[in-house]
């Protein structure tokens, strides 16, 4: 069974860019009046010069706390703390160059696809109802999707966004799940991560991306009734999660479950769900392995592979 949560309504999100606009309008214009008050201090030169360097001074702390609030922002929510996370993003995307608010990948991390949904969709599509194909807004929205069982809904989002940017390995990365989740055309899955995971880039993304794109491969060529490949994919992407923080070897785990899942091993793939709960037991993570331990659990469910 789900773990209940109460739905909150996601905010309009035209209305909150606009709230955020109107705030951060009134703190540029206070740190404008500041600038004229210091200029027209009856005070020699050498004092406001001071004063000029000390203001210059707070700027880069400023943008340095900024900067860091909004990671710890993420890992609060990728935590599972998420009440937590979205107060805080909701105080701190208000102030300038926080940029765009975090709401949606909180909300998609917390399991709470429709209210994530709710909220990128207006930034995801343009007000003629075409996708934004390269925001961010839009791959969030789709992932949203997938984990709300209407991949059939994301497939040509993620069709036509990886046709426009094909050098994107997260698009094709996305595009595969999307395709592994509806047991589908499991042979062009292996193809595009088996593109990513051997990209010359591979490995900029920080390591628990790449953990988690090996075991994402892992999985997509046990579909292709690869083993022994993916025996070894699996070896590799836990290896590398021996370095991660446990909410990202959580994630590593699931995919590690999804793999020995499509080739039968039920056991091995329940002690990798049994880890990745354990380890992340609120949240995306958890409602991905109840739904994948209700597949092994119904014995009309079969993976056909290379199908």
């Amino acid at each position: 069974m789900s773990p209940s949560v109460t739905p909150v309504p996601a905010p309009d999100a035209s209305r909150e860019g606009m709230r955020q606009k109107a705030i951060q309008a009134i703190f540029v214009c206070v740190y404008a009046a500041l600038l004229l008050a210091v200029i027209m201090l009856p005070v020699s030169r050498l004092w406001k010069r001071t004063l000029f360097r000390a203001e210059a001074g707070v700027i880069p702390v400023y943008l340095l706390t900024v900067r860091r609030m909004k990671t710890r922002v993420y890992h609060t929510g990728h935590q599972g703390n998420c009440d937590k996370a979205l107060r805080m993003d909701r105080f701190w995307s208000v102030m300038p160059f926080y940029g765009s608010s975090l709401r949606g990948s909180i909300l998609f991390n917390a399991g709470r696809y429709r209210e994530a949904q709710a909220f990128l969709k207006p930034l995801a599509f343009d007000a003629h109802g075409n996708p934004r194909l390269a925001s961010i807004e839009l791959y969030s929205y789709v992932l949203a999707l997938v984990n709300d069982n209407r991949a059939a809904e994301a497939e040509p989002l993620l069709e036509a966004a990886t046709a426009a940017a094909p050098e994107n390995d997260s698009l094709k990365v996305a595009l595969a799940s999307c395709l592994l989740t509806q047991e589908k055309e499991p042979e062009r899955a292996c193809r595009l991560l088996e593109e990513v995971v051997n990209s010359p880039g591979r490995g900029t993304e920080g390591a628990a991306d790449e953990a988690r794109r090996i075991a994402r491969y892992a999985w997509a060529l046990s579909a292709c009734g690869r083993r022994q490949e993916a025996q070894s994919r699996i070896d590799q992407a836990l290896q590398l999660a021996l370095r991660l923080r446990p909410d990202d070897v959580a994630g590593v785990q699931y995919f590690v479950g999804e793999a020995w899942r499509v080739m039968g091993e039920n056991a091995k793939a329940r002690a990798a769900y049994d880890e990745a709960t354990r380890l992340q037991p609120t949240g995306v993570i958890s409602l991905s392995v109840q739904k994948a331990l209700a597949k092994i659990g119904n014995p009309w469910h079969t993976w056909q592979p290379a199908t």
